[in-house]
């Protein structure tokens, strides 16, 4: 629930005020006072002036959280991994928990997953209508991933952690 206490840095809450909050963000702390938290830490931690490459280095926090599309059918398999890893694992995990690791190790390897594309690869995106062709796509964005990843895991300096 927004109190009159989370307010966006314009004063805003964040919302219109035709907006009613979901059953999620009744439950929740808000997102927008977590973005406070995280901004005002970001400006705390250091007492000197940044140097320029590394205020270019700073993004800005996104606005609003991204949208991941995908069938019912895949959301619900995706859960049921989670869960199952969950479970191995003895704690609680969702969708977003496991997403955002999967993004963690494409950062820590991006690298190696980058220098893994042959020299002068340059793929088509299909329409957004083109349904087969955009399942194509994921398929081969997840083999060269893959296949990224494997050379990254057999380089001397990536030994599991």
């Amino acid at each position: 629930v927004l109190d009159k206490t989370s307010q966006e840095p314009d004063g805003s809450s964040g919302r219109s005020s035709m907006e009613e909050p979901s059953r999620a963000a009744k439950k929740a702390p808000t997102r927008v006072a977590a973005r406070r938290v995280v901004k005002r830490a970001a400006v705390e931690v250091s007492d000197s002036e940044p140097e320029d490459d590394e205020v270019a280095a700073i993004a800005p926090l996104p606005k609003r959280s991204k949208k991941v599309l995908a069938t019912v059918e895949e959301f619900s398999r995706f859960d049921r991994c989670a869960l199952t890893l969950g479970s191995q694992l003895g704690v609680g995990l969702d969708f977003s928990k496991v997403t955002r690791a999967l993004w963690e190790i494409y950062v820590r390897h991006e690298e190696d997953i980058l220098r893994n594309i042959p020299e002068g690869t340059a793929w088509h995106r299909p329409s957004n209508n083109d349904h087969v062709g955009m399942a194509e796509l994921d398929e081969r964005l997840a083999n060269l991933l893959a296949e990224g990843l494997m050379v990254a895991a057999r380089r001397p300096g990536n030994a599991r952690r």
